[in-house]
């Protein structure tokens, strides 16, 4: 069921002021940073940022991610 996503990334306008905001919401500092990314780990979930992925895109592709994470 949901316990099978690993991944979420949103799509952000700025990684920086994503890094603020995720870095006070989850308590922790990003694993990994750059750019265009910070990803962090809580468990064996990791939330990452990207200023590169669009809304649009972003709900067609957590769709199929939801589709097929709710098949199994």
């Amino acid at each position: 069921m949901a316990r099978n996503i690993k991944i979420l990334v949103y799509p952000v306008g700025d990684v920086e002021k994503a890094k603020e905001f995720f870095g006070k919401f989850l308590g922790t500092e990003p694993y990994v940073e750059s750019n265009f990314y910070a990803g962090y780990r809580i468990g064996e979930l990791e939330i990452g940022s990207d200023p590169n992925l669009s809304w649009d895109l972003s709900r067609k592709r957590m769709f199929w991610i939801l589709r097929a994470a709710f098949k199994q």
